[in-house]
């Protein structure tokens, strides 16, 4: 069994294709600042938080789902699959964009409706 680990901002300079690709996405894109990180250090980790990070960076994350499906299908091997961590409700936005080949392996109730995907080509 040959494993090839690849660390890339999403597919630029890929040019292989995989069997197998992991994704996963982050709740928002913001990061960078020191103030930011700072304040981030006292949110508490809970379901009440995380339904607002959920909410407050819904857009950028969209754009980055669509933007890693889009080309990770394309990075896939003819029976290829891509394994992510979803919220319920961008399920059915990825259906489209992957033509409904899309699983659902396993949904956590208890963790803010957050489900592990398979996606196939």
């Amino acid at each position: 069994l040959k494993i090839s680990f690849v660390r890339s901002n999403l597919f630029d300079k890929i040019d292989d294709k995989f069997d197998l690709i992991l994704f996963n996405p982050p709740m928002g894109n913001v990061s960078g600042s020191k103030l930011l990180d700072y304040i981030k250090s006292f949110v508490p980790k809970n379901k009440l938080t995380l339904k607002f990070a959920s909410f407050f960076f819904k857009s950028e994350r969209k754009s980055l789902l669509k933007r890693f499906v889009l080309s990770g299908l394309s990075h896939l091997n003819e029976k290829g699959k891509i394994i992510t961590l979803i919220h319920e409700s961008e399920r059915r936005f990825l259906e489209l964009l992957a033509k409904n080949k899309i699983e659902v392996l396993k949904h956590y109730d208890y963790y803010n409706d957050f489900e592990i995907v398979r996606i196939s080509r």
